[in-house]
């Protein structure tokens, strides 16, 4: 198969909100978000970044609305 596609894993908690969500490309890359929840509402993210051997290569932190923590 020559298409290319990206696999969704992620992980919830016993109130159905998502609590992180891994995505894995074809390449072998992924990222990670992990979501900081206020009465089920994301408050702040962690995303991370990995190369194809598995290895981190990026991590930065966000407010809900995608704007970088501390601004």
């Amino acid at each position: 198969n020559t298409q290319p596609y990206q696999r969704y894993v992620d992980q919830i908690d016993v109130a159905g909100h998502v609590t992180q969500r891994t995505v894995l490309y074809d390449d072998g890359t992924s990222w990670t978000a992990k979501f900081a929840l206020s009465g089920g509402q994301v408050v702040s993210y962690e995303l991370d970044s990995f190369d194809a051997a598995g290895r981190q290569v990026g991590q930065s932190f966000f407010n809900a609305d995608g704007t970088p923590l501390g601004h």
